[in-house]
């Protein structure tokens, strides 16, 4: 009986396996026949998928060169990173994907960047299970972190990539850190950066590879966004922000780099007091808290419509944080109160930075530094140390070196324009990087002139080429356009503007802009698309 029962179970077991093996061949010859395809169509990675795609035109062409980024950080470090972006997705008609957390905020710097795709990916999971599929991977966050690179197929997609690809991996692998923990990976950065004077714009050149010398990148304004001004009632009126937030909590959660609720709100007061004639506006979301004695409270806006108020801004005083970045960028002065994040590596030159007098500088030293003082205080005594009185100074100071009157543009053909320059001129050029463009540019530089170039966000193979020939010839070229060019006040002798492709109800705003730009003893040039 106990034979029959044993016989009985193997029989069974044997089904069981027969069974099982019936249904993984099943499997595996509907995989082979694609018949599962459908059943993940959204897959990024699925290869038969990807194949169907490309053949259909959906997804790009393997062939052109791929580059693969992780962003870590919030508002601020996106804005820094802007520049490494647009410098490697500008090498050649490319693909770069941008992987990151803050979606928000990634469309709003990154969304109409050409040749750019953003990547929502909270956890970092899709950026590490996919960098095998791109030319060039890399980790940004403070400094560059290689992850994946593949010379070779650099070489045959992008030839003129190729040397600045190889200078890429010897500076990133010479200077790799392997720490694992990333406060203590951070702090051993900000060290050496102090040592080195380096700043994260610097660290990010992956050992001068990559053009960061200028810190500045042109976010471009979405001008559908003007009203905002007339909503707030701000349309004509002269005006500061003042911001109490920073980054993630940009609502006033507590951070040690924010500065007292006190410290702003007597700022304000004293403010008022010699400026009656200018208008305080606060900026923040919905859940800020609302400092008194302002005359605005800016709460209800998209980052959009956030930019147009700091770029119409006299003057903008915060703490270190993403509306500081994000102001730098659009040529606004601020007054910066700097505690425990290092001036020397996030400071604008351009900028009033204030150091605190006490203590400050302890970013990274324990994990929990940005929300509680390594110190063990209540309040971080450095921000304490920021008192009203020196906001207020700083402030006078920037207001006292605002020009006073803008220049009026003059009509002029391009072609009179470009002969009436002189040698040794600083020379910008607003206008799309066309023959008519790249002509005027030569020319200039043929005769001397410092030559800058600013495009609009249209990028295809002719442009990345034609920029690529101007930039081995000593000319800038990058974007902006009559709304916001990322430079000082007072950069240029000549402003040249294509003036045709400007709307009527934006002029007025396109003349301010162009008017900043020029020296006090400069000229602005409206002139009409033509051959020269």
């Amino acid at each position: 009986m106990g034979f029959l029962k044993k016989l009985l179970s193997k029989l069974k077991s044997s089904l069981y396996v027969f069974k099982k093996a019936e249904i993984l061949r099943n499997v595996v010859n509907k995989e082979i026949g694609g018949e599962y395809d459908n059943l993940c169509h959204q897959c990024y990675f699925n290869e038969r998928f990807q194949e169907q795609q490309q053949a259909e035109g959906i997804l790009p062409d393997l062939s052109r060169l791929r580059i693969s980024i992780y962003l870590g950080g919030a508002l601020g470090d996106y804005i820094v990173y802007l520049r490494l972006v647009d410098e490697l997705s500008t090498v050649c008609d490319c693909d770069v994907d941008l992987f990151l957390d803050r979606i928000e905020f990634g469309e709003f710097i990154y969304g109409n960047r050409e040749n750019v795709t953003i990547v929502h990916d909270v956890y970092n999971n899709l950026f590490v299970s996919s960098t095998a599929h791109y030319d060039l991977a890399l980790h940004v966050d403070h400094g560059a972190i290689l992850k994946h690179i593949n010379l070779g197929a650099i070489r045959a997609k992008a030839p003129a990539f190729y040397h600045t690809a190889c200078k890429i991996e010897e500076a990133l692998l010479r200077n790799e850190l392997h720490i694992s923990d990333q406060h203590q990976r951070e702090s051993v950065m900000l060290r050496y950066a102090k040592f080195s004077g380096d700043t994260k714009w610097s660290l990010l050149s992956c050992g001068g590879a990559v053009d960061m010398c200028g810190m500045y990148s042109n976010i471009l304004l979405d001008m559908r966004w003007l009203p905002v001004l007339e909503r707030h009632a701000l349309t004509g009126r002269r005006y500061i922000t003042v911001n109490f937030g920073a980054d993630k909590n940009m609502g006033g959660t507590a951070q040690t780099k924010l500065l007292p609720v006190s410290t702003l709100m007597e700022f304000i007061t004293a403010f008022k007091a010699k400026h009656s004639d200018i208008l305080v506006v606060q900026t923040g979301v919905k859940n800020s808290l609302a400092l008194d004695r302002a005359d605005r409270y800016a709460f209800d806006c998209r980052l959009e419509e956030t930019a147009i108020l700091l770029k119409s801004s006299l003057l903008h005083v915060d703490c270190e944080g993403g509306l500081v970045h994000l102001a730098s960028q659009l040529s606004t002065p601020c007054v910066v109160s700097f505690g425990p994040t290092p001036s020397y590596y996030y400071g604008y030159p351009r900028n009033e930075n204030i150091v605190s007098p006490v203590c400050g500088e302890c970013m990274s030293v324990t994990g929990q530094w940005s929300k509680v003082c390594p110190r063990g205080l209540q309040q971080a005594v450095c921000m304490a140390a920021i008192t009203p009185q020196m906001l207020l100074e700083r402030a006078e100071k920037i207001l006292k070196e605002l020009p006073t009157q803008g220049l009026e543009p003059v009509q002029m053909t391009l072609r009179a324009a470009v002969q009436d320059v002189r040698a040794g001129h600083r020379v910008c050029l607003l206008a799309p990087l066309g023959t008519e463009t790249f002509a005027a540019a030569q020319a200039l530089r043929k005769r001397g002139c410092n030559v800058s170039v600013y495009i609009p966000l249209q990028l295809d193979a002719k442009i990345c080429e034609m920029r690529g020939a101007l930039k081995k010839q000593g000319i800038r070229v990058e974007y902006g356009d009559a709304f916001n060019v990322a430079v000082a006040t007072g950069s240029f002798d000549r402003v040249l503007c294509q003036g045709a492709r400007i709307s009527t109800d934006l002029m007025a705003f396109a003349q301010d802009e162009c008017a900043r730009l020029a020296a006090v003893d400069g000229q602005v040039v409206w002139y009409d698309a033509e051959n020269i």
